[in-house]
């Protein structure tokens, strides 16, 4: 969701919501999110139910934890 606000010297004006995007597969429950933004704000990260998608992956990420450290 994206909220327009508005500035002014006294107070904040928010305007009406509205969605991005829709995504098949990702959840919409606020206790348990399936994306995340990446540290540049640049991408969205999704987890998609598999029954959505027809390919067949595995990603391997070596040393993660040395690599969140050097962060």
């Amino acid at each position: 969701m994206a909220v327009p606000i508005r500035t002014s010297a006294r107070f904040y004006t928010l305007a009406i919501s509205r969605g991005l995007f829709s995504i098949d597969g990702v959840s919409d429950n606020p206790l348990e999110p399936a994306y995340d933004v990446t540290s540049d704000g640049q991408r969205i990260v999704l987890v998609r139910d598999g029954m959505y998608t027809t390919e067949t992956t595995v990603t391997v990420v070596e040393n993660l934890f040395q690599n969140m450290n050097n962060r």
